[in-house]
């Protein structure tokens, strides 16, 4: 019983000192998020070119995939569809599919804002080059000028888990439906 307890005692101290190494990793992420930088791989369209650093110390250059994806905004305020832009900036490197591309226009970060899970709710103007001006992106996303841009989050009742699990390439969330038989698939 004795060597339970110590063992017991020991995990506990284990267990404490990894939660607390945990919240002082996320405020120190949280921070530098606030502060406009971001702690993230980066995302389709940008190359980090000092990894392996602080994320202060980071710096996102807008790589040939980031200038396909201008294009797309452009494109789409265009009026074209998904499917046309996807025809015509494949050969230019758009790896993106059709089905994404809606979620990838929908980012904020091509606009030069951060948005992030460790800050939810919060859009912060970050410190990387922005893809297109805002003005495009509020047109491509049919937003009131003068607000902040923001991405949707939709919870799905009948499906919890429809957004939790990402495309790891592209950070786009998997997606979900009801089978004609009524089970979740």
């Amino acid at each position: 019983p004795s060597g339970q307890m110590m063992q017991v005692m020991l995990l506990a101290a284990a267990q404490m000192d990894n939660n607390m190494r945990r919240d002082k990793c996320v405020t120190g992420m949280q921070e530098k998020l606030r502060q406009g930088y971001w702690v993230n791989l980066p995302p389709k369209g940008y190359t980090n070119t000092n990894k392996n650093q602080a994320a202060n110390k980071h710096k996102l250059v807008i790589n040939n995939e980031g200038k396909a994806i201008a294009k797309a905004f452009e494109m789409r305020a265009k009026g074209y569809s998904y499917t046309e832009i996807e025809q015509k900036l494949k050969p230019l490197g758009l790896t993106t599919k059709e089905n994404h591309i809606g979620s990838l226009l929908s980012n904020p970060f091509y606009a030069g804002y951060i948005s992030n899970k460790l800050i939810p709710g919060e859009i912060v103007k970050g410190k990387h080059p922005a893809l297109v001006t805002e003005k495009v992106f509020l047109q491509v996303n049919a937003v009131e000028e003068g607000k902040e841009p923001v991405r949707a989050t939709i919870t799905h009742n009948e499906l919890p888990l429809k957004t939790f699990m990402v495309d790891e390439e592209t950070g786009n969330p998997f997606t979900g439906y009801i089978a004609k038989k009524g089970d979740i698939a």
